[in-house]
């Protein structure tokens, strides 16, 4: 028999790995919720303060969520890798996060304000 037709073993072990995928799109939809946030502050508009208190808030919120169950599920395993980049990233998700809610609030607000 030749080397190559002979079955490949596994030590039986599933590793586990940090779902970077996930944190990633998290962080990308935080930032764009930041941005717009910043350009509802400097333009004065709802719109823009709305939509980015949205991709800010509620939507990140959510993708961080999703990350957060995945990256448990991988650390059950026998096994697990850890990410230091992943770790990193979810911290500046949540920094953009917050800043992003912040002010697309104060920009709502001062619009209601306005009425």
């Amino acid at each position: 028999m030749f080397a190559s037709e002979q079955p490949v073993r596994s030590s039986g072990f599933s590793q586990g790995k940090t779902p970077v995928g996930r944190v990633v799109a998290a962080c990308a939809v935080a930032v764009v919720g930041v941005a717009l946030a910043i350009i509802a502050v400097a333009l004065g508009s709802v719109g823009f303060a709305v939509a980015g208190w949205a991709l800010a808030g509620p939507i990140a919120a959510l993708l961080l969520a999703t990350y957060m169950i995945a990256d448990t599920k991988q650390r059950a395993l026998p096994v697990y890798q850890p990410s230091k980049a992943a770790q990193v990233i979810y911290w500046v998700t949540v920094a953009c996060a917050a800043a992003g809610v912040l002010l697309g609030a104060w920009q709502i607000a001062d619009w209601f304000g306005r009425l």
